[in-house]
């Protein structure tokens, strides 16, 4: 739904979250989810090395 469909190197996820922002994402997936709702899988970092473009969504 989201996303440029032209530039199949652009068509990726990490692009459509570099573009909505990490938050931005989290909210439209929550739109499709049944209950409307995200839970992070845990309130610290488990891995501690830290990357730019990291979020961890509860399963």
């Amino acid at each position: 739904d989201l996303g440029t469909r032209g530039n199949r190197q652009k068509t990726r996820m990490m692009w459509l979250i570099d573009e909505l922002g990490v938050e931005g994402f989290r909210g439209e997936v929550e739109k499709r989810m049944p209950n409307g709702k995200l839970e992070r899988g845990s309130l610290e970092d488990l891995v501690k090395e830290q990357w730019e473009r990291r979020d961890y969504f509860g399963v």
